[in-house]
């Protein structure tokens, strides 16, 4: 049942070609167009090599780590 039933965005595709709110012509077109797009994106995912930097520690610089915030203290 679930198989058959169509997609939300045919589903609301559908309705907005019914409502003259865009031609099938045009749906088509953007589909073509944003399925050209994320397929050259990741064809050039395949050859990203993200560069080395230690991107973690340049956000908590000034910051105190625990040890300095809360010394052990000796209690006796």
């Amino acid at each position: 049942v679930i198989r058959n039933h169509p997609s939300a965005l045919e589903i609301y595709q559908k309705r907005l070609v019914e409502q003259g709110q865009i031609g099938q012509d045009d749906i088509d077109r953007i589909h073509s167009k944003v399925s050209s797009i994320l397929n050259e994106e990741f064809l050039k995912s395949k050859d990203y090599v993200p560069k080395k930097r230690d991107w973690l520690s340049a956000y908590w610089t000034g910051f105190k780590s625990p040890e300095q915030i809360s010394r052990v203290h000796n209690t006796g």
